[in-house]
Order: C-alpha cells, then structure tokens, then sequence
C-alpha cells in the first residue's frame, strides 16, 4: 500500500501497521491484492492512553501477531462496546511502545524531478 500526505509518503507493507493522526489529510493507493483494515480512534480514547506521546506524528510499526489480532477483533461481532474499547486502548499502548520503523519515500526536491515523479506516480496503474 502507498499512502500520501501533502509532505510524505510510505510504502506500508502487509508486516507493517501504519498510524495517521486524527484528520490527517491522505490518500492510499493498493499496489497489490490487499485486505486493508482502517480504524479510527476517537480523540478522546487517544486522550486516555497518556503514554501515547506520538499520538500527533505519522509513523509506521511492525504489525506483530498481537497487533493484528487486536485490529481483526475490532472488526468482529464476538467482542462487546467495553471490551472493543480495552482492545483499542491496548493498540494504543503497543502504538505509544512501539519503536518507529522508516518507510518514507522521499520526494524529489528539485520541481523537474518531482513532476516527473509524480507523473510516474500516476501512471504505475
């Protein structure tokens, strides 16, 4: 999966998980058969998790086993309101742990370069 900001993009492969601040403005394009799993977290649930001092800067993880268990479980009806909400708060936790991996593609800075990037960007489809 490619995701872009106005400033970045990362190549977010199936053994990574990546984390967007609240209405951070993206997009995401699939460059294979993906099975994408998107979850919002209220602002006020990210309050709560006081540890998460990175809750304000876009960064990319390993989605361990545990990672992709919680976020599966977010996405069935076997768990109840209460119990969905200890799971996100757990995600958080492991977010807020979690040593921050790189996977930003930087843009060219020359203009040139970068719509000519950009270009083949858009034509990779």
């Amino acid at each position: 999966m490619l995701v872009e900001t106005e400033e970045n993009r990362w190549v977010i492969p199936p053994q990574r998980a990546l984390w967007l601040p609240p209405f951070q403005v993206h997009s995401y394009s699939l460059l294979s058969s993906t099975e994408l799993r998107a979850v919002y977290v209220s602002s006020s649930l990210i309050a709560e998790c006081t540890n998460f001092t990175k809750s304000s800067q876009v960064h990319v993880i390993t989605a361990t086993a545990l990672v992709k268990e919680l976020i599966a479980g977010l996405f069935t009806k076997n768990y109840n309101g209460p119990t969905q909400r200890k799971m996100a708060l757990l995600l958080l936790e492991i977010l807020s742990e979690a040593p921050p991996l790189t996977a930003e593609l930087p843009m060219p800075r020359d203009e040139r370069l970068f719509r000519t990037a950009k270009e083949l960007m858009s034509s990779r489809c």
